[in-house]
């Protein structure tokens, strides 16, 4: 009678629990994938989906000069190319052509400080410049592709007068002024295309260098600029990354810099889609960072994140986003992050009535079967008390390992 008045009790208690518990059973996170990046900040690169490969530019070096080599990321090592082509720079532009498949790269300044408008375009094998009638010399200006009307959009910049607000398009043949009407004059906004809604989307910027950010959203539809009335936004912040990416179907920004603090470095994340920001909060986050630059890529990730610079140097990592970390260890119950004697003193104070397991490791991974995920050590896609006695025989040695449910793989 004993027995079944506690097993009725455990019913009841998991049966209670389960609208606490249920989540995703992997939490969705950036994470580090490496650590072997060029060190470089201020650089641009572009995602080359013909060949699956990241192509990487420019940008400065830890000390201090501008290379002017390329290198491409297969997803698990870099390589270099030293083929002769333009000079070494900061401040430019580089999107991938899907259409031409072909990686381009316009303008920026070199490291004499001149302002350059040369054009070229990048097969993965070699250098082409490309003989057009270009914008005017500039830097720091937002530059995306248009994916639908195969179009690279340009809006702003800095040149050796001042900033300009003026939009261009190059659609295969030739560059375009496509507007004067739209953001005010600015340099190193964020931007990116959103292909499912079919607009470029804008965020901030700085009148000049020295001038104080904007928080303005903008988006350009092909035609014309529109400003969007948001529901808050990441605040005025200098030398942060955006791009436009899949998984969320967000321009994300990340990063920067405080322009009252220019020592106060940013890691956080934000999102926006059509009038609302978000700021996601995540466990694993870069650590803070200004002149980061990231790029959208293939599976198994929508977004890479690439260097950039800090208070102590220039930094060479890579980390990815959406990155699926495991939720619990196995025989976990207790929360720290390891499992061992205290794990079972928990779980049998929980069946006795006691606090459940930290609802973070605890989860629904087979419908309508509540159990608690870490709790489960014997492999049944259940947690009870023939889990405890598994655990207590494998501390005693007996089980060689704890196990999981098949269902929710740790």
């Amino acid at each position: 009678m004993e027995i079944k008045s506690t097993l009725v009790t455990l019913s009841a208690i998991i049966l209670a629990s389960f609208s606490i518990t249920k989540a995703n059973p992997h939490a969705i996170e950036w994470g580090q994938i490496s650590d072997s990046a060029p060190a470089r900040f201020g650089h641009k690169c572009a995602y080359d989906t013909a060949r699956n490969t990241v192509v990487l530019f420019g940008g400065i070096d830890s000390l201090g000069t501008y290379p002017a080599d390329v290198w491409e990321w297969s997803g698990t090592s870099w390589t270099q190319s030293q083929a002769p082509g333009p000079e070494g720079r900061n401040g430019h532009g580089l999107c991938y052509d899907d259409s031409a498949q072909l990686t381009i790269l316009f303008g920026g300044k070199d490291e004499n400080d001149t302002y350059l408008n040369d054009f070229w375009t990048w097969d993965g094998a070699q250098w082409q410049q490309i003989e057009a009638g270009t914008p005017s010399p500039r830097a720091y200006f937002a530059m995306t592709f248009d994916s639908v009307r195969n179009t690279i959009i340009l809006f702003g910049r800095v040149g050796p007068d001042s900033a300009y607000g003026d939009t261009w398009e190059w659609d295969g043949e030739a560059w375009n002024q496509a507007a004067l009407a739209g953001p005010a004059p600015r340099l190193k906004a964020g931007f990116g295309y959103d292909r499912f809604e079919q607009y470029a989307v804008l965020f901030g910027g700085q009148p000049a260098l020295d001038a104080i950010p904007y928080i303005d959203t903008w988006r350009w539809n092909g035609t014309a600029w529109n400003e969007v009335t948001t529901d808050g936004n990441p605040g005025p912040r200098v030398g942060f990354s955006a791009i436009h990416e899949s998984f969320m179907l967000s321009l994300l920004v990340f990063g920067g810099h405080s322009f009252t603090s220019p020592d106060s470095f940013f890691s956080d994340t934000w999102t926006n889609y059509g009038q609302f920001w978000n700021r996601v909060f995540m466990t694993h986050e870069p650590t803070a960072r200004v002149d980061a630059e990231l790029v959208a890529c293939g599976q198994p990730y929508s977004i890479l994140l690439i260097g950039g610079r800090n208070s102590t140097g220039v930094l060479h990592d890579i980390w990815a986003f959406p990155y699926f970390y495991p939720d619990y260890y196995p025989g976990d119950i207790n929360g720290n992050f390891v499992a061992n004697g205290l794990d079972v003193v928990y779980g049998v104070s929980y069946f006795r009535g006691g606090p459940p397991p930290p609802v973070d490791l605890g989860y629904i991974c087979v419908p309508f079967a509540p159990f608690y995920a870490a709790g489960d050590v014997n492999g049944n896609c259940a947690f009870n008390g023939i889990d405890i006695s598994y655990f207590v025989n494998y501390l005693k040695g007996v089980y060689p390992q704890l196990l999981y449910c098949p269902n929710c793989p740790p």
